[in-house]
């Protein structure tokens, strides 16, 4: 059995899924900067003020072997945007390292740079 990728849902996914598939080394540190400026292009069109886009701040890890790759928030709000959620008051999630949304909270830990869904 298999789950098919749905496109449209999540911009970020889509982004990254896209790389992939493209066959770019996304572990290269010189195609980073080409991917921070991509989704700031991305964010643009979504973010309600671009002077939120400076905490966009994330890390390209390799994993296991060469096709282990990880996409690290460093944040709560680039690991929220990675998410596919958009808060509306950037800088108040950001100091309260928390936001309510629907009926779930999520908090961004630190030391393990994890979304906490509860």
């Amino acid at each position: 059995m298999a789950i098919e990728y749905e496109w449209g849902k999540n911009m970020m996914k889509d982004f990254f899924f896209h790389l992939m598939l493209t066959d770019n080394n996304i572990l290269n540190k010189d195609i980073k900067n080409e991917i921070e400026n991509q989704l700031i292009v991305l964010l643009t069109n979504v973010v309600k003020d671009e002077k939120d886009l400076v905490h966009l701040d994330f890390e390209i890890e390799s994993g296991v072997d060469e096709n282990d790759v990880k996409i690290v928030g460093n944040n709560i709000i680039t690991t929220l945007w990675f998410s596919g959620l958009i808060p509306n008051d950037v800088d108040l999630t950001s100091r309260q390292n928390k936001i309510k949304i629907k009926d779930k909270i999520y908090h961004f830990d630190k030391k393990k740079k994890k979304l906490i869904i509860k």
